[in-house]
């Protein structure tokens, strides 16, 4: 296994140059892309003192940023990288030449089949594709369980099968006939994406369950503010002058997860929070304890008065007790 102890997912852009149905972004997606100040990043990263893991991504498409291979050029010489693209770029072969497979994480590359059809980038994505397959990256090919994929999905059998590579379906999140999903999925649209019994789908459901964003994942925004994660917009610094990592857990807020730091399985790096963050009970308080957890599941931990004391004075122990009641 790579070895960094945090990670950091970039989204370096609000742009794309496609304009998927489903996508979450499109008010978004014509913004202004601003180049990257490498030397600066490169001091903060330093200054922070640990071993990255930089997700390079987008609500939009990574390369379409200026200086995007420069950057990762310098990334690699320090850190690993992970690239999320949708492989349309003219720039997939310089990006080979110059940036060694050892130092990419991962390579996920997010196909949208629809619009591939429509702009007539199918045969561009399929020669970008066997470039970095013939140069040895670790890759990924995902596309989103969109209902409306459905139908009419045989149409694109011959296009799949020249992937050569394993294809993975991401939950949907979003409305598709007055429907919102991902609840509104049915057992057929489940087992049809390959969603059922599937991790990829099963961690979604996220809500108050114990988190690391914050303590050693965070989320950069494309001026380079970095916060807990897009869902937690509490500011950890910025990526051109500093990153305060925090020292506890948190518990997700939102009923559907559908933070890009949660489809990233670093289970290491959440087992590590865990133990670091956990609250260590001394032998003589153990029994003190067992009574004060009993009072805590009595108790509603977002109104009760115990469980706001609890989470001001003592927030590793409120958050320890929280994971009890959740479990």
């Amino acid at each position: 296994m790579k070895e960094f102890d945090a990670t950091l997912m970039w989204s370096l852009s609000e742009k794309c140059n496609l304009n998927c149905d489903y996508c979450f972004n499109q008010e978004r997606a014509h913004g202004e892309i601003k180049e990257i100040f490498i030397e600066k990043l490169l001091k903060t990263l330093k200054r922070s003192k640990k071993r990255y893991l930089i997700i390079l991504s987008g609500g939009g498409e990574p390369f379409l940023v200026k200086n995007f291979i420069e950057l990762c050029e310098k990334l690699t010489k320090y850190y690993y990288v992970s690239v999320i693209t949708n492989l349309t770029s003219n720039n997939i072969e310089e990006f080979a030449k110059k940036i060694s497979p050892s130092r990419i994480d991962n390579f996920v590359v997010s196909m949208h089949l629809k619009e591939l059809s429509h702009k007539g980038l199918m045969g561009k994505f399929i020669s970008n594709l066997n470039v970095l397959q013939k140069r040895g990256y670790n890759l990924m090919v995902t596309e989103v369980a969109y209902p409306g994929l459905i139908n009419g999905f045989k149409k694109y059998d011959k296009f799949i099968k020249q992937i050569n590579c394993k294809l993975e379906f991401l939950p949907f999140f979003g409305d598709y006939k007055q429907k919102h999903y991902p609840e509104s999925y049915t057992d057929k649209e489940l087992n049809f994406f390959g969603l059922k019994n599937n991790p990829k789908y099963s961690r979604i459901f996220q809500y108050n369950k114990l988190c690391n964003a914050g303590y050693n994942l965070a989320y950069v925004k494309p001026n380079g503010d970095i916060d807990i994660c897009p869902w937690i917009p509490i500011k950890l610094g910025n990526i051109y002058e500093k990153i305060n990592f925090r020292k506890s857990m948190v518990n997700c807020p939102v009923k559907f997860c559908s933070c890009p730091l949660n489809d990233s399985d670093y289970t290491h790096l959440f087992n590590k929070a865990i133990n670091k963050t956990r609250f260590r009970v001394p032998l003589f308080m153990i029994d003190k304890c067992n009574f004060l957890e009993k009072v805590f599941i009595s108790l509603d931990y977002k109104i009760g008065v115990f469980g706001t004391i609890l989470q001001k004075n003592y927030p590793q122990l409120y958050s320890l007790l929280k994971s009890i009641k959740n479990n």
